[in-house]
C-alpha cells in the first residue's frame, strides 16, 4: 500500500515542480513594475485570508493537514480568477499556491525560493505598484509586510 502510496506522492511533487518553474519563467518574463503590482495584489490577499497569513507567518506548521483546505481554496481561486480573465489576481493566488504547497513538500522549496527571488525583483516598484492596485481594486491594498519573505523561503539564506 505504501508504494502506491508513494508513487501518487511523487506524481503529484512532479506536477507542482511543473507548475512552479511556469511560474518562475513568468516572473522572468516580466519587469520590476509588473512583479510589483502582483506582489502588492499577493500581500493584500494574504492580509484578507486569515490561513495564507497563519502559514506565511509559520511556514514550519504549514505542512500539516489542516492546510489541505488552504491548498484547495487557493486552487479554486486561482481558477476562478483565471476565468474572469483576472490574471493579477489569479497570479498573486498562484503565488501563495506555490508557496504552501512547499511548505508540505520540501522537494518544492528549491523552486519556490526561485519563485521569491524572481518577485524580489518588484521590492524597489512597490510604492508605484500600490497606486496601481489601488484603482484595480477601489480601495488602498493592504501592503504591510510586502517586502517580507514567508517562513522558509528567503532565496538568501
Amino acid at each position: 500500500m505504501g508504494g502506491i502510496r508513494n508513487f501518487f506522492l511523487r506524481g503529484l511533487t512532479r506536477i507542482s515542480e511543473r507548475d512552479l518553474q511556469s511560474a518562475v519563467s513568468l516572473l522572468q518574463g516580466m519587469d520590476g513594475s509588473e512583479i510589483a503590482v502582483v506582489l502588492v495584489y499577493a500581500t493584500d490577499i494574504r492580509h484578507r485570508t486569515p490561513a495564507i497569513m497563519e502559514a506565511a507567518c509559520d511556514f514550519a506548521s504549514a505542512g500539516g493537514p489542516r492546510f489541505a483546505d488552504l491548498l484547495m481554496t487557493l486552487n479554486r481561486a486561482t481558477k476562478a480568477a483565471r476565468d474572469r480573465g483576472d490574471n493579477v489576481e489569479a497570479f498573486a493566488f498562484l503565488i501563495w499556491l506555490h508557496s504552501v504547497r512547499a511548505a508540505q513538500d520540501t522537494a518544492l522549496r528549491g523552486s519556490a525560493k526561485r519563485m521569491w527571488r524572481e518577485l524580489s525583483r518588484g521590492f524597489g516598484h512597490i510604492a508605484e505598484a500600490e497606486g496601481t492596485v489601488r484603482a484595480m481594486l477601489g480601495r488602498w491594498p493592504n501592503s504591510f509586510g510586502v517586502r517580507e519573505f514567508p517562513d522558509g523561503l528567503d532565496p538568501n539564506a
